[in-house]
This record gives C-alpha cells, structure tokens and sequence, in this order.
C-alpha cells in the first residue's frame, strides 16, 4: 500500500497579512499536483486554461507565414 504525499499550499492572506494555508493530498505526485491546481484554482489563485489543441492547423500556418 503506498503511501499519501501531503503538500501544504498557501492559498492566499488574512486581512493582518498573515499566510493562509490548506493541505493538499494524492496518492501519487501526478494526484498530489492536480489536488494543488483544483485548490489554487478553487481560490482564483490561477485562471482557467483553455484546452490544447492537439492538431496544428496548416491553414493557421500558412497564414502566419505570409504575414
């Protein structure tokens, strides 16, 4: 049975400029980082990114080429 990685993570001040902190867990280093990013996102620490694109586009290369 493995054993849980715990990260503590600053979320953030109190009105007296003191660090806020929240534990996050996983079960793994891939688990404990997307618990990270779900708990900094949750307190609009970071924006949401929009999906990437697999597929390049050659219409789009084109374009920039000629520019």
């Amino acid at each position: 049975m493995s054993k849980q990685l715990k990260e503590r993570v600053q979320i953030g001040t109190d009105d007296y400029g003191k660090a806020v902190y929240k534990w996050a867990t996983g079960g793994n280093k891939q688990e404990l980082l997307v618990n990270i990013a779900k708990l900094l996102y949750g307190n609009g620490l970071v924006a949401e990114q929009p999906p990437h694109r697999q597929k390049h586009l050659f219409r789009e290369y084109a374009q920039q080429w000629f520019e």
